[in-house]
């Protein structure tokens, strides 16, 4: 059982990722620990941009970590300039399906869906028809972070963001390589940066 008591103490790091159903179900009671709700559906592909803040604004997404300093270069360069700090900088982040979930009002949401964004959550996985309930997720996120005492932790309901894929039937790159994700993988790296800094 992990208890969301002892990782504050302990100052441990989590990053939670789930994607699409069933998945949101294998974690759902470690994700409820921490007052995230998952809705166990599909969600389509999405994109998130800091101009119209869906991406939400965090060291993550500005790319800085203590004292303004960038996040993920090395330490041995203490008089960062701003050039450094703008290249760590986020401007947008592509999802490609996955779920959604609901966070606690002490937890940052990183990437929010907006209105047109909705949810297929079929009774029996990818059993999809026209009957099939479909349930708006307007103001959910498909990534967010909550600091809990020294704990830090990053919850993601898309996995593929973080991926490279190939279809091999149309040899088409999906995930880190799409047109769109090309911040994505400096996004997981700044994610990795901030779970780790202390």
């Amino acid at each position: 059982m992990y208890r969301k008591d002892q990782h504050a103490l302990e100052g441990g790091s989590l990053f939670l990722v789930a994607d699409h159903t069933p998945f949101p179900k294998v974690i759902e009671n470690l994700a409820s620990e921490f007052g995230f709700e998952f809705s166990n559906g599909h969600v389509g592909n999405a994109v998130f941009y800091a101009k119209n803040k869906t991406l939400g604004e965090h060291d993550i997404t500005l790319g800085t970590g203590k004292a303004g300093q960038s996040l993920y270069l090395p330490s041995t360069l203490v008089g960062m300039t701003e050039s450094a700090i703008q290249s760590n900088r986020i401007e947008r982040v592509r999802t490609f399906g996955g779920s959604a979930f609901k966070t606690p009002p002490e937890a940052t949401s990183l990437l929010k869906l907006g209105k047109g964004a909705v949810s297929v959550v079929p009774e029996i996985p990818f059993q999809i028809n026209s009957d099939t309930p479909r349930m708006s997720m307007n103001g959910w996120s498909q990534g967010a972070v909550l600091e809990i005492g020294k704990g830090r932790i990053a919850v993601f309901a898309e996995g593929m963001m973080f991926s490279s894929q190939l279809d091999t039937k149309t040899n088409r790159k999906i995930g880190l390589v799409s047109k769109g994700a090309e911040q994505n993988e400096r996004f997981l790296l700044n994610v990795m940066g901030w779970l780790a800094e202390r």
